[in-house]
């Protein structure tokens, strides 16, 4: 295994950064470079943003000690991808799994995607439609265009979109629907909010905040009679009560 040297604090390992900042990698037998570890085992990536590659070119992620893979995070703490030169847009954990990288408020996320996907869905989308962390269904765009496909689940409509997720850095450019999930976010639950969106008279009321319900509707009030109005009511009522008692008194009378 390569050896770095090693922090007589935190016991950690210590990447030797250069002037040019280029990273003096160790490297495996195989000729994988490998990442410093953290006194616990731990590999971590460097701060010049720099990723450890195969012979082959191609970046990898850092692991645990139990070679769980370690998600980078980029500039603004966000989970990010590694992309090669095969244009990966999801990143894999342990036993294949896939699963999608995450904002700064634990909404799920994709990188661009090209126009042209007919057919390839699965392949972007292996785990279906993104989810927020609290199991909304985001639909993202493609080329301008909301990206709505009958090869995802759950089924989504365009009706179903009720807002644009706010991303700080990313030009709100993903929607939030109205359509549960039917798999679980792997993130805490916070606060986010949307945008709002119009797509006709028939498109749901935005909300601030979806981690909340969406807030019961009022009921309807009742309709407003004119001034001139109640009083001609009133006085059809109180003639038909005093017709009402004569009829009644007369006939006792008889």
């Amino acid at each position: 295994m390569p050896k770095y040297e090693t922090n007589d604090t935190t016991h950690d390992e210590v990447y030797v950064i250069h002037m040019d900042r280029s990273i003096n990698w160790g490297v495996d037998k195989e000729g994988n470079q490998r990442y410093a570890k953290k006194e616990n085992g731990d590999e971590y990536y460097p701060a010049n943003g720099e990723f450890a590659c195969n012979p082959s070119g191609s970046p990898q992620y850092a692991r645990t000690r139990d070679e769980k893979v370690i998600i980078p995070l980029d500039a603004e703490r966000n989970d990010s991808y590694l992309k090669d030169e095969g244009e990966s847009h999801v990143i894999y954990m342990d036993l294949q799994e896939a699963k999608y990288p995450l904002d700064e408020y634990g909404n799920e996320y994709t990188l661009e995607i090209p126009i042209q996907i007919a057919g390839k869905e699965k392949g972007y989308f292996p785990r279906g439609y993104p989810i927020t962390n609290d199991n909304w269904v985001i639909v993202p765009e493609v080329d301008g265009k909301e990206f709505i496909s009958d090869q995802l689940l759950p089924k989504v409509q365009a009706t179903n979109i009720i807002g644009k997720l706010y991303r700080e850095g990313k030009n709100y450019r993903d929607c939030v629907t109205n359509v549960k999930s039917t798999r679980l976010s792997r993130a805490a639950r916070q606060k986010y909010n949307i945008f709002p969106y119009v797509l006709g008279a028939s498109n749901p009321p935005p909300l601030n905040n979806r981690v909340n319900p969406p807030p019961i509707p009022p009921n309807k009030p009742l309709p407003k009679f004119s001034q001139p109005l109640k009083w001609s009511l009133m006085g059809i009522f109180l003639m038909g009560f005093i017709y009402f008692l004569y009829q009644f008194f007369f006939k006792a009378t008889q």
